[in-house]
C-alpha cells in the first residue's frame, strides 16, 4: 500500500477548504477517509483516485458528512452532560449535594424568615459569581483552538446563573397561592433551595463537560492548537 506525501496530504486539506469545510476536526476525518481510499489504489494516479474517492460522497458532497457529524456530536454531548450531572448524585460527589441540602434544611431552625429571604438572595448572587469564576478559570486553563473545531463550536453557552437569578426575582409572584399576597414563606424558601442545588449541579456538570471536551480536542486534534 502506498503512502501519501506531505504535499498530497496538503492537497486533501485544500480540497476540504474548497468544499467549504472550515472545521479542522471535520477536515482531519475527511482527509483520513480520502487518504485511505487513495492509498488502497497505488496503481491509480493521485488526482484520478482523488476524483473517484470524492464521488463516494454523492450529490450533496461533503455537506452531508458535516450534518451527520453534527448530529453525532450533539448526541455525544447530551450523553456526556447527563453523565456528569448524575455524578453529583452518586458517590463521592453526592456528598457535596447532601451537604448543601442539609445546610439549607437546618437553617430555618435557627434563622427567621426575613433572614432566610436574604440567604436565598445571597445564594443567587453567589451562583452568578461562582459561574463567572469557573468561566474565567477555564478560559485561562483551556487554550482556544487557532483553527475552528466543530466539536467545540457546537457546545452551548451556560445561562444557569442567569436562570437562577430570574427564578429568584420571580419566585414570589409564582407563590401567591400560598398566602394570597405572594409574601415569602418557608415553602418558598425550601423550593428555592432545591432549585438552587439542582442549578448548581447543572452548572458544574456543564463546565465539567466543557473541560473534558477541551481535553479531548487537544488530544485528538493538536494541530488545531498550533499554527
Amino acid at each position: 500500500m502506498m503512502t501519501l506525501t506531505t504535499a498530497q496530504i496538503d492537497r486533501l486539506f485544500d480540497l476540504c477548504r474548497e468544499k467549504g469545510i472550515d472545521y479542522y476536526d471535520i477536515q482531519v476525518e475527511l482527509v483520513d477517509h480520502l487518504a485511505a481510499a487513495i492509498e488502497a489504489r497505488p496503481a491509480v494516479p493521485f488526482e484520478t483516485a482523488l476524483s473517484e474517492a470524492t464521488k463516494g460522497f454523492g450529490y450533496r458532497g461533503f455537506g452531508t458528512m458535516v450534518k451527520t457529524r453534527r448530529k453525532q456530536l450533539t448526541a455525544q454531548y447530551r450523553r456526556m452532560f447527563w453523565s456528569m450531572f448524575v455524578a453529583y448524585f452518586n458517590w463521592p460527589k453526592v456528598m457535596l449535594t447532601l451537604l448543601l441540602l442539609t445546610v439549607f434544611y437546618v437553617l430555618p431552625f435557627y434563622l427567621p424568615l426575613i433572614v432566610l429571604k436574604h440567604v436565598n438572595a445571597a445564594a443567587a448572587i453567589y451562583l452568578i459569581a461562582f459561574e463567572l469564576f469557573i468561566w474565567w478559570k477555564q478560559k485561562r486553563q483551556c487554550p482556544a483552538p487557532r483553527r475552528p473545531l466543530l466539536m467545540l463550536k457546537l457546545y452551548p453557552v451556560s445561562f444557569t446563573s442567569a436562570i437562577m437569578l430570574n427564578l429568584y426575582l420571580n419566585v414570589f409572584k409564582g407563590f401567591r397561592w400560598l398566602d394570597g399576597d405572594g409574601s415569602f414563606t418557608l415553602l418558598t424558601y425550601r423550593f428555592f433551595c432545591i432549585a438552587y442545588v439542582l442549578m448548581l449541579a447543572i452548572m458544574l456538570a456543564f463546565y465539567d463537560t466543557k473541560a473534558k471536551l477541551s481535553s479531548l480536542a487537544i488530544e485528538k486534534y493538536p494541530g488545531a492548537f498550533t499554527v
